[in-house]
């Protein structure tokens, strides 16, 4: 079973494939060793595969596969369902702001190197 930020991982290197570990670890904004541990984890069990950088021989690309895509699959249902259960105290709008004020609070920790 995946954690948050493994599952995280996952999702970036479906979303930005042959991206390198230092690229999405940056992302995320979790250091080197954390970031080795993630894709250890996913490439042990098959969902990432750690491929050479076609630009730069001393380095790897991380590439999903179709056993990846489909534990993304079964887990996007699972959270849209979660998503829905949480959000039905609120109204619609109430929804729609939540949702905004989430995304302004992740827009300006992306802008702010420091994080939290």
């Amino acid at each position: 079973q995946l954690d948050a930020k493994q599952y995280g991982t996952l999702l970036l290197v479906n979303e930005k494939p042959y991206s390198s570990q230092k690229e999405i670890a940056e992302i995320q904004k979790v250091d080197r060793t954390t970031m080795v541990g993630y894709v250890d984890l996913l490439e042990s069990l098959e969902y990432v595969q750690r491929t050479k950088n076609p630009d730069d021989r001393r380095s790897y690309c991380l590439v999903m596969t179709e056993k990846g895509k489909e534990v993304l699959a079964a887990c996007s249902g699972f959270l849209e369902e979660t998503e829905l259960q949480v959000l039905s105290a609120l109204n619609k709008e109430e929804q729609r702001l939540l949702k905004q004020l989430l995304s302004k609070i992740w827009a300006s920790l992306n802008h702010d190197e420091g994080g939290l």
